[in-house]
């Protein structure tokens, strides 16, 4: 469960941010403002695709 944060200079650790629950988190969390810093197994093509969509997430 991923609470909601009010505080927006927190940060949050996802590991397996590249698929899965790993990036389900990190899409939840960027919705909410945090920082994050994504851990993760993937080709670099692949991640940054995925940053690029949480930017988009986050400014939303």
């Amino acid at each position: 469960m991923v609470r909601d944060f009010e505080d927006k200079n927190e940060w949050a650790i996802i590991l397996g941010a590249s698929s899965g629950l790993g990036l389900a988190t990190a899409e939840k969390m960027a919705k909410q403002g945090l920082n994050l810093c994504l851990v993760y197994r993937a080709r670099k093509s692949d991640i940054t695709a995925i940053e690029s969509k949480l930017h988009n997430v986050a400014s939303t």
